[in-house]
C-alpha cells in the first residue's frame, strides 16, 4: 500500500493461519479530521457476516489517528491500524463476493466500475485507489461516505438513486490499490474532500467524534451491529369480516349500511396524520363518501383491527352493482381491495293519478261508455310490449270490455312516467251496482301495483235499483260484494246522475192509494202523459 510515498504491509493473525496483509490505499494527505458531533447512525455495511465461524467478518485495520506521522494509533489507543489509513476495512475468509450494502438511508453521488478487481499490491490508480466505489451522502447523517475496492461489474445502483439502509451496492473484491479483498469504508462531512475523513469509532484516542457514528459500535475488534436498519416501512390489510355481504338483493333506491373489519397486517401504524384512509376505487358509485379518513387520535398498530362503516344508497335501476374500496396511504394504494356487492331485483309497481267515471256513476242499461285511469310507473322497469306489460281485468263483471288493454307497438312507459288506459266498456242490462277490478299486469310475472276498479249503477224501468242481474244478497248497510269481484247497491243508496235519467212525477191518489212522488224513467214520459191527462180530464 502507498502512503505519502511509501509502502506499507499489514498482517494479521486469524486461529493461528496466518492471513495475506489486506491493506488499501487512502488517497489524499493525511491531514487531521474533522471534527463531527451525533451517533447512532451506521449499519455494518456488510450482508452474511454471521454465516458460520469461518465465514464471520472481523476488522483488517482501523483509522490512523496519527494520520501517517509517528507511532500508528487507533480509536482505542491500540495498533490495530497501519500509518495514514483513513478508513475502515472489512474482511473475513471467503470475503470475496460479499454482498456490499449501505449503512443507511442516503442518496447515491457517483460511482465507479470496470476497474481490475483480484489485486495483491498496492498502487493501482484506477477509481483514484478506490477502484470499483460507491458514493452515497447519507442525509440524515450529514455524512458521505465511499464503499471502495469492489467486484468488477457488481456496481448496483446509480448516481442519483435513493437508497435504503441495507440495499445492496456491489460485492467486495480487491480492485484500486488494495492488496486482497476487503470492503474500505471511507466517511466524511457531506461535501467534504479527502483531507476532511474522519473515524467513525468513539475512542479515548479518536478526538474527531463526541459520539459513536455506528448504531452499534461493539467492542474493539469486532465489526459494528448488524441488522441494525430500520425495516422498510411496509402497509398491508386483510379483510377479516363484514356486513351486507357481497350478493345481497337490496330493493331500488333502499339506503343500506356497508362495514368492513380489516387487520393491519403491515409494520406501520395507521393515523390520520400519517394520512391513512378508506378510498373509493371505481366500480358504481353507492355512497357519497369518496374516502374515510381516520378519526382525530385514533390509531391501528399492527395486528390490530380497524372497522370501517359506510351509509350507500341501491340504485333504482335492476341489476348488479359492485362499488371497490381500498386501503391508502396519502393516495397510494395498499393491501387486498374490498367491494360493496349488491343485487337490485325487477320491481314492478303501479300508482294511479286520475280516473274517468267516479264510482257510482249512473249509466243507462245497456249503454257504452269509457273508463280511463292515468297510472304512473313507480317501478323499476319500463314497461312496453316486448316485456309483456298490460292492463288486465282481474275480477268483477266483464262489461263486455275487451281484456286486456295493451300497449301500442312500439309504445314504451318509462320509469316515473305515466300512461292513460282508457278502456270501452258496456253497462250491464240488469239493473243494481256493477263493479270490475283491473290491475297492472307483466305476462310470466303477475299483477302488480295500486288496484284500480269501475264502479257503475244501472236502475230499473221503475226508477229503483233491483238486485236482478246481481251475485250476493244486498247488505242492509250498504253494497254487498259478488264472488267474483262486483258489487251491488243497498237500500235508500242514491245513485250518481240520476237527474238525467229518472223523471218524478207528483199526482194525486191513484187506485186509491195515497198521493206520493213516482219516479219514472225519462223515455217513458212522452208515453204516459197523454194517459195522465186524459186521467186528469
Amino acid at each position: 500500500m502507498t502512503t505519502n510515498g511509501k509502502n506499507s504491509l499489514c498482517a494479521w493473525s486469524f486461529s493461528a493461519a496466518v492471513l495475506l496483509a489486506v491493506c488499501c490505499a487512502a488517497p489524499g494527505s493525511a491531514d487531521a479530521a474533522a471534527t463531527v458531533s451525533g451517533g447512532g447512525h451506521f449499519n455494518l455495511p456488510l450482508d452474511g457476516c454471521d454465516i458460520g465461524t469461518w465465514k464471520k467478518c472481523f476488522i483488517s485495520a482501523y483509522f490512523d489517528q496519527n494520520g501517517g506521522s509517528g507511532t500508528k494509533k487507533d480509536w482505542n489507543c491500540g495498533t490495530k491500524t497501519y500509518s495514514g489509513h483513513k478508513g475502515t476495512d472489512f474482511t473475513g475468509s471467503g470475503i470475496r463476493g460479499r454482498s456490499v450494502v449501505a449503512a443507511g438511508d442516503g442518496v447515491v453521488d457517483s460511482t465507479n466500475d470496470g476497474c481490475y478487481d483480484q489485486n495483491t499490491s498496492t498502487g493501482d490508480t484506477c477509481g483514484g485507489g478506490y477502484g470499483n466505489y460507491v458514493k452515497i451522502t447519507h442525509k440524515d447523517t450529514g455524512l458521505s461516505v465511499v464503499y471502495a475496492h469492489m467486484m468488477k461489474g457488481s456496481i448496483a445502483v446509480s448516481k442519483g438513486q435513493s437508497v435504503k439502509c441495507g440495499d445492496a451496492l456491489g460485492k467486495v473484491a480487491s480492485s484500486g490499490s488494495s492488496t486482497g479483498a476487503h470492503l474500505h469504508f471511507d466517511v466524511r462531512p457531506q461535501g467534504g474532500n479527502s483531507a476532511s475523513r474522519f473515524d467513525p469509532y468513539l475512542g479515548s484516542c479518536n478526538p474527531s467524534v463526541s459520539q459513536s457514528q455506528w448504531k452499534v459500535q461493539n467492542a474493539y475488534q469486532q465489526v459494528p451491529a448488524d441488522d441494525q436498519c430500520a425495516p422498510l416501512p411496509v402497509n398491508d390489510s386483510l379483510l377479516i369480516s363484514e356486513t351486507t355481504a357481497d350478493g345481497t338483493e337490496v330493493l331500488p333506491g333502499e339506503a343500506f349500511t356497508k362495514s368492513w373489519t380489516v387487520k393491519n397486517t403491515g409494520n406501520t401504524t395507521w393515523t390520520a396524520g400519517e394520512g391513512y384512509a378508506l378510498i373509493s376505487v371505481g366500480g358504481t358509485q353507492l355512497s357519497q363518501e369518496t374516502s374515510l379518513s381516520m378519526g382525530a387520535g385514533e390509531s391501528t398498530a399492527p395486528d390490530a383491527v380497524k372497522t370501517w362503516t359506510l351509509s350507500m344508497t341501491a340504485p333504482t335501476a335492476p341489476g348488479s352493482y359492485t362499488h371497490n374500496w381500498r386501503m391508502a396511504q396519502n393516495g397510494t394504494q395498499f393491501g387486498a381491495g374490498f367491494t360493496a356487492s349488491i343485487v337490485v331485483p325487477v320491481r314492478n309497481d303501479a300508482q294511479l293519478v286520475s280516473e274517468t267515471i267516479p264510482a257510482g256513476t249512473a249509466v243507462r242499461p245497456g249503454e257504452t261508455f269509457i273508463k280511463a285511469w292515468t297510472v304512473k310507473n313507480t317501478g323499476n322497469v319500463e314497461w312496453n310490449p316486448l316485456t309483456g306489460h298490460h292492463l288486465a281485468r282481474t275480477g268483477g263483471e266483464a262489461m263486455a270490455a275487451r281484456t286486456p288493454a295493451l300497449l301500442a307497438e312500439g309504445e314504451t312507459v318509462a320509469v316515473s312516467a305515466a300512461k292513460t288506459w282508457s278502456v270501452e266498456m258496456t253497462a250491464p242490462t240488469a239493473p243494481g251496482r256493477w263493479t270490475a277490478s283491473w290491475q297492472m299486469e307483466q305476462a310470466g310475472v303477475g299483477t302488480f301495483g295500486q288496484m284500480l276498479s269501475v264502479d257503475i249503477t244501472v236502475a230499473d224501468e221503475a226508477g229503483e235499483e233491483s238486485d236482478a242481474g246481481s251475485i250476493g244478497a244486498p247488505d242492509a248497510n250498504g253494497p254487498s260484494q259478488n264472488t267474483d269481484g262486483g258489487f251491488h247497491g243497498g237500500p235508500g243508496e242514491q245513485q250518481a246522475g240520476s237527474d238525467e235519467n229518472v223523471f218524478v212525477l207528483q199526482s194525486g191518489s191513484c187506485q186509491g192509494a195515497p198521493a206520493s212522488p213516482m219516479a219514472l224513467p225519462a223515455f217513458l214520459v212522452p208515453l204516459l202523459l197523454p194517459l195522465l191527462r186524459r186521467r186528469d180530464g
